[in-house]
Formats: structure tokens, C-alpha cells, sequence
């Protein structure tokens, strides 16, 4: 799990179903991740956010996951939610 500039990011291994009208999805925690964002930060009443997260299993079975985001914060280089 890593830290962001403005709150805590994480990767899970989860199990579990996800139904969607008659279709059934069945997701078993070695192959599907949950992707855990708790978020805080004063933002402007109207903004423009580009956000990108992705997560897959390498080869050997190892989780990887990335999170890109490009906000409206002040200081975006510096104070953002990108991690790996």
C-alpha cells in the first residue's frame, strides 16, 4: 500500500461475484485485485481531473497497479495521487 499526497492507496487480492443483469462474474483473489483509494483534499466547486488506475498479474503471479492522476491541486508536481 502507498501513501499519496493526499490520503492512502492499495492493492487487494479479493473473491467474490459481481452480477450485472443476467450475467454472472466470479472473481477468486488469484487473479482479480480491488483497488482501495481513500481520498481527502478541498478542491475547486468546478475542476477538470484526469485520473487513470489500472492493476493485472505479471507472469510469475506478482500483483502490479498504478494510479495517475492530474488534478486542479495546487502544486500538481509536487502534491498528487501517482503511485505505483
Amino acid at each position: 500500500m502507498g501513501v499519496g499526497a493526499s490520503g492512502y492507496k492499495g492493492m487487494f487480492p479479493i473473491d467474490g461475484e459481481i452480477v450485472i443483469g443476467v450475467e454472472t462474474h466470479t472473481l477468486s483473489a488469484g487473479d482479480a485485485l480491488a483497488l482501495m483509494d481513500d481520498h481527502k483534499g478541498y478542491y475547486l466547486y468546478v475542476m477538470a481531473w484526469d485520473w487513470v488506475t489500472c492493476t493485472t498479474h505479471d507472469a510469475t503471479g506478482r500483483a502490479l497497479g498504478f494510479k495517475l492522476t492530474q488534478n486542479q491541486g495546487r502544486n500538481p508536481d509536487q502534491y498528487n495521487e501517482n503511485c505505483a
